[in-house]
């Protein structure tokens, strides 16, 4: 799957998401962005998502 999504990467512009993209997948990538939400708010989008 990783030599997929490299592939994927070295002949478009895209933009990936997931735990392992940054680190394994595209470790030299030009920008990395991370996203934090505060704790209370995960668990409120959580409680929505599965009821």
């Amino acid at each position: 799957m990783v030599e997929i999504q490299r592939n994927i990467g070295k002949k478009t512009n895209c933009v990936v998401e997931g735990r392992d993209i940054g680190t394994v997948v595209f470790p030299d990538a030009e920008f990395k962005i991370f996203m934090v939400a505060d704790v209370n708010m995960r668990g409120e989008k959580k409680i929505q998502r599965y009821p």
